[in-house]
């Protein structure tokens, strides 16, 4: 498995090597559109084609992969001839690129890409995100529901803690291509990766080494402060929640 993940990985460095990807602010969204925009919500009545492909799903990619870097994603023919590349990136998680401040696909988008590459990747199609089994409740999903919600009154789940608190703060060096290799041998996702690392997330939560590594008032303190602002105090209180709760996926 190792030699694979190595394969993967040299793979992306030659297929996406050399692009610039605009860092995500807003970690409720994919990352810049075309043209630098955000990229849309998803609702479960969303039709699954090739409108939602270039506004949600794979705006992210395009932000680069658009008259720039191959593989080209410009047209809907150019991005048929490489969705072989683009679902391979996709679900290993090498892509969109974790060290420029991209979080992961959600399940929910990757079950969308998944369904629309099984019907041909047409222009249009009759399905609706609703159908998947991945996106049923999708507005209560994170990375696609509303903006502003404040974090204690999102789900308690592993998805919550990757949009709102891992991706924007962690991700950076606890990324498999980070220029950190320490912090690039203790990864934070995908899920596996955190159960891999019991000992670090163990209950309960108030004493876990996780949150004392982000309370410390000294130079050990994570985020490390020239690497970014420290987690509020709500975002401790949501770790340690999710830690007692047995932390859920």
């Amino acid at each position: 498995m190792r030699g694979l993940y190595s394969i993967i990985i040299c793979s992306s460095v030659l297929i996406f090597g050399g692009c610039n990807y605009n860092v995500v602010k807003d970690p409720n969204a994919l990352g810049g559109g075309q043209n630098g925009k955000q990229s849309a919500p998803i609702s479960e009545s969303a039709l699954i084609d090739w409108n939602l492909m270039k506004s949600s799903v794979l705006s992210s990619c395009m932000s680069c992969h658009v008259g720039h870097s191959a593989p080209e994603l410009g047209s809907l023919s150019s991005t048929q001839q490489n969705l072989n590349t683009v679902r391979t990136e996709i679900h290993a998680n090498t892509m969109p690129p974790a060290k420029n401040g991209y979080a992961p696909l959600s399940d929910c988008r990757k079950a969308i890409l998944d369904s629309w590459i099984q019907q041909g990747a047409p222009e249009t199609t009759v399905t609706r995100v609703g159908d998947l089994a991945a996106c049923k409740g999708v507005a209560d999903n994170p990375q696609d529901g509303p903006e502003n919600t404040p974090i204690e009154q999102m789900p308690l789940n592993y998805q919550t803690l990757m949009t709102k608190i891992l991706q924007p703060k962690c991700l950076k060096c606890h990324s498999p291509d980070s220029d950190d290799l320490e912090a690039a041998g203790l990864l934070f996702y995908p899920y596996s990766e955190i159960t891999k690392r019991s000992r670090l997330w163990a209950g309960p939560g108030k004493t876990s080494k996780i949150v004392r590594s982000f309370t410390r008032t000294d130079g050990e303190q994570m985020p490390p402060p020239q690497d970014g602002a420290p987690l509020t105090p709500q975002e401790v209180e949501f770790v340690i929640r999710w830690i007692d709760a047995g932390r859920p996926e």
